[in-house]
């Protein structure tokens, strides 16, 4: 039910007046005579005190709005707070409940554009643009803007245009009823004025007694009050205290905690609604009510969290507008925009989240300029600049990230160095210097990064060695050494890592063995677990990992059956779960890996179903839904593992319904188009695969364009372009093909610009390369592919000299000399070829087929005695191949060993019967034999098989004629 009929808005600075006027006006038309108004108007001079940090409470009155009312003018249409409440209106409303009086300016509405005409005095604001269907009605308020005045019956016939809308009823029915009501007033005034009368004389008699017997009423309702109030704090501090203890209580389930502080703020409601409230009890119900937010918060309840923030926040600026330098007020202000803020990150709203901690930041600047020496405003202030630098850098704004936490910092440290001995205040600043570190890994100053971790835990390991059981401290280390293992493991040194890592561990087991009933302490144990399980994958100690995850699943297990209802001891059990399905899966276990997954799936949905605003819970179900669509697929089942593809897809459509803004669920949702892409292809559903492809596509270029820092991205885009590229081939569209090439390359080349030592990007690089070349040589332009396999060429030369021992960079290589090669033999470039192939040769001396295409190349290039010893070691390494058979051959014809050049090409027959160069060859031998009968049934034979085939063999040198004239 709407708890205002209208909302007015207006501009401050010249609307004032006839808004207070017009209120007024429309509330008290056609009021019976026994109510104050007859319809409830929100109009915030009357209901609040004007400041721009009021705006959730104006978010709050418009919500609980029937109509909205707008002072048009061009003042209101400068103003950003009035284009705001029409904004937030239009969102939640039809333009059909917004009412317009015009009080400056000029409205003329033109058919032609469907709209209101421009002028330089348009009063309406921006937002309202295109947004009337038709010509609205308005009433035109301009005579009254400087002086309404309500007994005026002009201005009362306009009024009536405004409540008889809000009332929906007709005009003519609602002035009947004013005057009937009128009328009534009268009569009524009249009977009073005589019964006043006649009790004047009666009062006068009854004086003395009444004076007792108030004095009496009043000391009862003195001590009546009293009580009420003595109560009302009771229950505040009441829901407060249970706030605090109940918090990380171990053993009480989330939803009796939930349901304690639910009935504790009724009770504290029911009393607070009973009487005047003062100042005192207003903040001490905010205080409770922050601290209600924070344990809602711990218990995985973000939106409950959120709410009870806001309502804090909305106590908290009445009181700050009654009295702006009440410093506790104001921090207890600043406290609830934090509140607010965290909740909205969980709730996956980073945006909001911003604008309430830059809000909490302003109160806590003018705390501190207010007292700059206490500590306690310039740590709150640090802790601001701290959460803003965590959202910035969730956003990509890596500089203005390392600002903020900079910021921090040096608040931190000037507050340290006046306390050197309060461990707090210095474990303050190491946890500072883990975010700049943080920060500085992510963007790639890796050594700048690890010595900030150093100095962070050289900090925390100080403060731990005044106190071994200080869990603060050892939570401190413990980070330390988890963040330098991460940014060791990103720059490849991982045993360093590793050691990194296995600190952190022994960090988490010792005080979780300090504290057994410590849930923080077991989930960071966890969380050393998981970490240590990732690098041991990478490392290729699966077995190691495995192991490392199911340390995880065990400690969330115990962690789930103290408290079932805690979501995020539930998610960690999920999560645990997907991981070793993973490494399950790496072990060839497609059953047991997609029972895990199956299982963590439930989970997932178990949550999800519980925090159905969290985005973070959709985002996890489309990730453990392509995995279990990659086994499926494995295992052949491609029916079923398209359906979970495309249920990844869903997932992450639904991420992202909830958090549009939050680039993390786009570049899932980006993801898992590709992969459903990439099993559409491999089915043969080319058409389909593409249109995937391109969707991804279409998410990823738009989340580059947003975050040109994040190169991950930038990569996945090349690929997604590359893979489109290759399904194009397959399609023999090849232009299209060398389009999407020549879009993947463009990226690549930019990242390899960005970095030239990420060995990765180089071989993207130099694959795009390749297939550039692949699809310029099928278009018949060697020239130009060859341009592309010489760049192919140089990049991997490069990598293989920085790692002369990785074998499989030696075999690409080899690969690469031998395309080369053979692109040469096609522009009969012979000598290049074989410089080509002997480098081809030098990197994997085994391949027989190298030494094959290299005694080809030799025998055309009349290099006959190497060709021969090529072609010998070749049928070494490889005995009876028909094609060295047939190039021996060859050079046995070339050197005038007709009997021997017979038999090659006689074997090379019985292995490949339809090989038309050999029945050619074998023909031109016997022909120079003389055996013309024969010769002459083979070359006829040849060129039934291959037609061109003695155009080939005149490209060689030989031809029939030549050798008959021979013979003769």
């Amino acid at each position: 039910m709407a708890l205002y009929d209208a909302f007015i808005s207006y501009s401050h600075t010249k609307d004032k007046s006839i808004a207070a006027a017009l209120q007024s006006a429309i509330q008290k038309l056609g009021k019976p005579w026994y109510k104050r108004r007859a319809l409830r108007l929100f109009r915030d001079d009357t209901s609040l005190s004007a400041t721009p940090h009021l705006w959730p409470m104006i978010e709050q009155a418009l919500g609980q709005s029937r109509h909205f009312l707008l002072l048009a003018s061009p003042e209101a249409a400068a103003s950003k707070w009035v284009n705001k409440e029409v904004t937030f209106w239009l969102e939640h409303n039809s333009v059909d409940t917004l009412l317009i009086g015009l009080c400056d300016g000029e409205l003329r509405w033109d058919e032609a554009i469907a709209d209101f005409a421009a002028s330089a005095t348009h009063p309406l604001p921006p937002v309202l643009a295109k947004r009337f269907p038709n010509e609205p009605k308005w009433v035109d308020l301009r005579p009254y803007r400087q002086d309404a005045d309500k007994r005026d019956a002009k201005f009362t016939d306009l009024v009536a245009d405004f409540a008889a809308a809000i009332r929906d009823v007709p005009k003519e029915d609602l002035l009947s009823e004013e005057v009937r009501q009128q009328r009534r007033a009268l009569r009524l005034a009249i009977g009073a004025a005589a019964a006043l009368l006649i009790l004047a004389i009666a009062a006068s008699a009854a004086g003395i007694l009444a004076y007792h017997e108030q004095r009496v009423a009043i000391a009862e309702r003195n001590r009546a009050e009293q009580t009420l109030t003595t109560a009302t704090n009771t229950a505040n501090a009441l829901v407060k205290d249970l706030a605090l203890k109940l918090r990380d209580v171990v053993g009480i389930p989330s939803t009796l905690v939930k349901d304690i502080l639910d009935r504790a703020r009724k009770l504290q409601e029911q009393l607070i609604g009973q009487g005047e409230v003062s100042l005192d009890l207003l903040r001490s119900e905010a205080l409770a009510l922050n601290e209600t937010a924070v344990t809602l918060e711990t218990l995985g309840d973000a939106q409950a969290a959120l709410d009870s923030a806001r309502q804090a926040q909305s106590l908290l600026l009445r009181l700050v507008a009654t009295e702006p330098d009440n410093e506790d007020w104001r921090a207890g202000l600043a406290g609830s925009e934090e509140r607010i803020g965290n909740a909205l990150i969980k709730l996956g709203k980073p945006m909001q989240a911003l604008a309430s901690y830059r809000d909490s930041l302003a109160n806590d600047k003018v705390l501190v300029a207010q007292d700059p020496t206490k500590a306690e405003w310039q740590n709150d202030l640090a802790v601001a600049y701290v959460n803003i630098g965590l959202v910035l850098e969730g956003q990509g704004k890596l500089d203005d990230a390392l600002a903020s936490f900079r910021e921090a910092l040096a608040t931190r440290q000037a507050i340290a160095t006046k306390n050197p001995n309060d461990s707090s205040l210095q474990l303050a600043v190491a946890d500072t210097y883990g975010d700049i570190g943080l920060a500085l890994a992510d963007q790639g100053k890796i050594d700048e990064a690890l010595a900030a971790y150093r100095r962070e835990l050289a900090i925390a390991q100080q403060a731990s060695a005044k106190d071994s059981h200080s869990f603060p401290a050892l939570e401190d280390v413990w980070a330390a050494d988890l963040q330098m293992g991460i940014v060791l493991k990103a720059e490849g040194k991982f045993e360093n890592s590793l050691s990194a890592f296995r600190d952190s561990q022994s960090v988490a087991k010792n005080f979780s063995g300090l504290d057994p009933t410590n849930t923080v302490a077991q989930r960071e144990l966890l969380s050393s677990d998981e970490k240590l399980g990732d690098l041991l994958v990478v490392m290729g100690r699966s077995a190691d990992a495995l192991s490392a995850y199911q340390d995880c699943h065990r400690i969330a297990q115990a962690l789930v059956a103290k408290d079932p209802t805690r979501t995020d001891w539930q998610r960690d059990l999920a999560v645990s779960l997907a991981h070793i399905g993973d490494m399950l899966k790496q072990q060839g276990k497609l059953d047991d890996a997609l029972s895990d997954y199956r299982e963590a799936e439930s989970k997932f949905k178990s949550i999800a179903a519980q925090e159905p605003t969290v985005v973070g819970n959709q985002g996890s179900l489309s990730l453990v839904a392509y995995r279990m669509a990659d086994i499926l697929l494995a295992q052949h089942k491609p029916d079923e593992a398209i359906a979970a593809y495309r249920d990844s897809v869903e997932f992450a459509k639904a991420a992202v319904s909830l958090a549009p803004n939050d680039p993390t669920f786009k570049a899932v949702l980006a993801t898992s188009n590709l992969r459903l892409g990439s099993a559409l292809w491999a089915l043969g559903k080319s058409e389909d695969a593409l249109t995937v492809y391109r969707d991804g596509i279409a998410i990823l270029t738009q989340l580059v364009g947003a975050n040109s820092n994040e190169n991950w991205w930038q990569r996945d885009l090349a690929v997604a372009h590359y893979v489109v590229g290759k399904i194009l081939v397959g399609q023999g569209k090849l232009d299209d093909a060398l389009q999407a090439y020549h879009a993947s390359l463009a990226i690549r080349t930019r990242l390899v610009a960005i970095d030239p030592n990420n060995a990765l990007w180089q071989r993207d690089l130099a694959s795009t390369y390749q297939s550039i070349a692949e699809v310029l040589w099928r278009q018949n332009k060697p020239d130009d592919a060859l341009v592309n396999l010489r760049n192919t060429l140089a990049i991997r030369q490069k990598l293989l000299d920085s790692d002369h021992s990785n074998t499989d960079l030696q075999s690409i290589l080899r690969a690469t000399y031998q395309e080369i090669a053979e692109l040469l033999d096609s522009k009969h470039d012979y000598q290049a070829e074989i410089q080509n192939l002997d480098h081809a040769i030098q990197l994997e001396p085994s391949n027989a087929w190298l030494w094959n295409l290299r005694c080809w190349a030799r025998a055309l290039l009349g290099q006959l005695d190497s060709a021969l010893s090529d072609c010998n070691q070749s049928l070494k390494l490889k005995p009876n191949d028909a094609s060295t058979l047939d190039s021996r051959g060859l050079v046995f014809l070339k050197l005038g060993q007709y009997d021997n050049s017979i038999a090659d090409y006689t074997a090379a027959l019985k292995l490949n019967p339809k090989l038309a160069s050999s029945l050619y060859g074998r023909g031109i031998a016997e022909l120079k034999k003389d055996e013309v009968e024969t010769g002459d049934k083979d070359v006829t034979a040849a060129k039934v098989l291959q037609p061109d085939i003695p155009d080939e063999f005149a490209a060689y040198g030989i031809t029939p004629q030549m050798q008959a004239g021979a013979k003769k």
